[in-house]
């Protein structure tokens, strides 16, 4: 037991229903610029190549809604350094994506309630749990590794099979919603 840590997966819904009573989203979005009526996708974690970040980036920058926004809340590992210069250089002169970089646990909350919706192409993280309290709807990349279905008892997620983990499926399911 000695040599056991404890990954805590789960939300603190207390704080989310503080967050968005608070309305700390609308300062999040005048921070960065991004308007009332923008529909904002939050993404985020330890942005390595796994999480595919890459992809989502991409169907982001694809659509021609000039009022679709990318919220990146985290960053990569360091051994991660040219993936991350990959992304920056693929958003590079678009006002629409917006990387924050790594924040406090409870900070997180404030940059979701900001968004519309959370989409995580690849990967499970507690980020999936947090968003789920803070009543964003999901599109998530099921990649095999652990079955997402016991997050969606209330039909909140989208799942994404590795086959549709890619620009297209995942620019679909944003423009549906």
């Amino acid at each position: 037991y000695d040599a056991m840590t404890l990954l805590p997966l789960g939300a603190d819904t207390d704080l989310a229903k503080e967050t968005r009573s608070s309305e700390a989203g609308k300062e999040v979005r005048r921070q960065f610029g991004i308007a009332e009526e923008a529909f904002v996708i939050f993404t985020g974690g330890k942005l390595g190549p796994a999480k595919r970040t890459h992809l989502l980036l991409a169907a982001v920058l694809q659509s021609d809604n000039p009022n679709v926004h990318l919220l990146i809340v985290g960053d990569v590992g360091d051994a991660q350094a040219e993936y991350k210069r990959q992304l920056i250089a693929s958003a590079e002169g678009s006002e629409r994506v917006h990387f924050v970089g790594w924040v406090d646990g409870p900070d997180v909350y404030r940059f979701m309630d900001a968004c519309d919706i959370a989409v995580f192409p690849a990967s499970q993280s507690a980020l999936w749990q947090q968003a789920l309290s803070m009543g964003l709807p999901l599109v998530v990349g099921h990649v095999g590794v652990a079955d997402p279905s016991y997050l969606n008892l209330y039909g909140n997620l989208i799942v994404l099979d590795e086959a549709n983990i890619t620009v297209c499926g995942i620019g679909e399911r944003i423009q549906e919603l």
